[in-house]
């Protein structure tokens, strides 16, 4: 891909933007001290939305935990927000504030649960702090229950009496198939979900 440059420099196969060589042009012209000073102010600005929106992170998931303990059911809470009546603007506000919390809320939980179970894959089950569960089936990968979520970790686990073959890779584990397969195992629960709702 070639971007479009005013009189740039090439690297391989890309070109550097013109508004790069515009940026770089402009810092020649500056003196040394201008130039120390605008870099020190643009790292100081990329600072700073790290740490905003880190705050912003943490303060959301704050939230989460306080809505969490409220719930006895995450699916219960989705079902009820989503029979909720909106005839009128203020039924329609409410109803839709509500749903957006609950996914919010649902989505920071699931997204602290989700990296300790994959950051913890590989240690000794000793050592894991969210512990697998058994709850029927082979392909759906490892299980986990955490804060009334269930995860399913896709990874291709090995089958038979020796343990010498995997579901989706044969001979060896093939980890891409195992994430194809979880997706479209998503995709039919979504879709379950709609055909539910349209007929009931």
């Amino acid at each position: 891909i070639e971007l479009a440059t005013e009189g740039g420099g090439s690297y391989g196969a890309y070109s550097v933007p013109g508004s790069i060589i515009a940026q770089r042009e402009e810092l020649k012209n500056l003196t040394k001290d201008e130039r120390e000073s605008r870099i020190r102010y643009e790292a100081w600005s990329k600072e700073r939305e790290k740490r905003d929106f880190s705050l912003f992170e943490k303060t959301q998931r704050s939230q989460a935990f306080k809505t969490e303990k409220k719930i006895k059911s995450w699916n219960q809470a989705f079902l009820e927000a989503q029979d909720l009546p909106e005839d009128t603007p203020d039924e329609h506000l409410k109803k839709y504030r509500l749903l957006s919390k609950l996914s919010t809320d649902f989505i920071e939980i699931a997204k602290v649960y989700g990296r300790t179970v994959i950051s913890e894959y590989f240690l000794n089950k000793n050592f894991q702090t969210v512990e697998t569960i058994k709850i029927g089936g082979v392909a759906g990968g490892t299980k986990y229950i955490v804060r009334g979520i269930l995860f399913k970790l896709a990874v291709d686990p090995a089958i038979g009496k020796t343990k010498s073959h995997f579901v989706y890779g044969g001979k060896t584990r093939n980890f891409e198939y195992a994430a194809k397969a979880a997706g479209h195992e998503l995709k039919g629960a979504i879709n379950m979900h709609k055909y539910y709702k349209i007929s009931i």
